[in-house]
């Protein structure tokens, strides 16, 4: 019988657990009033993925299973562009987590070393009227 897969955590819920609350998007960038944020693996197969402004938080996770706290931050990307009021921005993120070998049971294995997923990012920002 095949035991269940060890979960991994991703960059966000370590952030969580550290104490780095997220604070909404609303309020951090009032500015702002739509942000849409695609990601996709340089090199990999599976889909796009797809956030709006209510979805997002300080890290987008890593979609690698053996990755342990993978992902990239956001909010700098965010940030940066709203200072220099910038509409679109396209940019390769790396991830920042470790991959592991599988473990055995509820134990992680050993690191592998860093995760090489590479996300290409295309950020597009809408300001609000003044």
């Amino acid at each position: 019988m095949e035991q269940p897969r060890l979960h991994l955590p991703k960059a966000s819920e370590k952030a969580a657990a550290a104490g780095q609350g997220d604070v909404p998007f609303d309020r951090k960038l009032p500015t702002v009033s739509t942000i849409t944020v695609r990601v996709a693996e340089l090199g990999g197969d599976g889909p796009e993925r797809v956030f709006k402004k209510g979805e997002l938080r300080t890290y987008i996770d890593c979609v690698e299973p053996l990755c342990d706290g993978g992902g990239f931050r956001i909010d700098e990307l965010l940030d940066e562009m709203v200072r220099k009021r910038e509409r679109t921005r396209e940019e390769m993120a790396t991830c920042i987590g470790q991959e592991r070998v599988p473990g055995r049971g509820k134990r992680p294995g050993r690191v592998r070393g860093r995760c090489p997923k590479i996300y290409r990012v295309r950020i597009d920002l809408k300001f609000k009227k003044a």
